[in-house]
């Protein structure tokens, strides 16, 4: 079935030239802005069952993937060789990644109960715009930190003490019904048990094969992910990469 977001639902499987314009209209439909600087830029579409690829090339004439508006240098093997293996990877990424995200959507719904906002990115899941909960990937236990940006951040021993002190609206909603945020002891991490540079870095990561489960469009590749039998320790050395 076409999926009615789907700009380039019109096109058959298989390996295309399209313009910048025509790239940004597929992220538009996805309700998603993305920024080129080159917008004279060819770009080289793979599509196969409903899943894509974008790749171009940098200034030194080297394949890159497209992560939206990103390059990412991906190696010297052909487009043929992605191709290939888009079933495969996009299939295996989505059986590991389904556990995690109805993980972070539990949560997300948690946070929504007590007035918070819910929202999910990478790893991350907002209570408000300075407040977070970070599902840590890895051991799966939780990250409560408020932050002004990326590097000023408060991390606290748990979820009660984080709305406590920042979040007054959702604290009082918390003490009124404590059960529904359930999360405490063995399930936080320690904060001097975080490195919040590797926290944000396995969030930029996760949000990006994300686009995957979300969207059919793989924007980070590694050969590992598109081996046989997938294991969970493959996804893992690579995000902490």
């Amino acid at each position: 079935m076409k999926h009615p977001a789907d700009y380039f639902h019109h096109h058959q499987d298989g390996i295309f030239s399209i313009n910048v314009k025509s790239y940004k209209k597929f992220y538009r439909a996805l309700g998603e802005t993305i920024h080129c600087q080159d917008k004279g830029l060819p770009i080289i579409m793979l599509k196969k069952n409903q899943t894509y690829m974008f790749f171009a090339c940098n200034a030194k004439h080297q394949l890159c993937l497209l992560s939206g508006g990103s390059k990412k240098k991906i190696g010297a093997k052909p487009l043929e060789y992605y191709y290939a293996l888009m079933d495969d990877y996009c299939r295996s990424l989505k059986v590991f990644l389904t556990q995690y995200e109805q993980c972070l959507s539990q949560l997300s719904a948690q946070i929504k109960s007590i007035g918070g906002s819910g929202r999910i990115h990478g790893t991350i899941v907002d209570i408000d715009f300075y407040n977070h909960l970070s599902l840590d990937p890895f051991s799966g236990r939780i990250i409560p930190y408020y932050a002004l940006n990326t590097v000023n951040l408060t991390l606290y021993p748990t979820i009660e003490n984080l709305l406590e002190a920042q979040c007054p609206r959702q604290y009082k909603q918390y003490l009124a019904h404590p059960g529904l945020i359930p999360y405490q002891g063995e399930m936080i991490i320690k904060p001097n048990e975080v490195d919040p540079k590797a926290m944000y870095q396995a969030s930029r990561i996760m949000k990006g094969l994300q686009y995957t489960t979300k969207h059919n469009v793989i924007r980070i590749w590694n050969d590992e992910l598109a081996k046989e039998p997938f294991s969970q320790a493959s996804l893992l050395s690579f995000i902490k990469e």
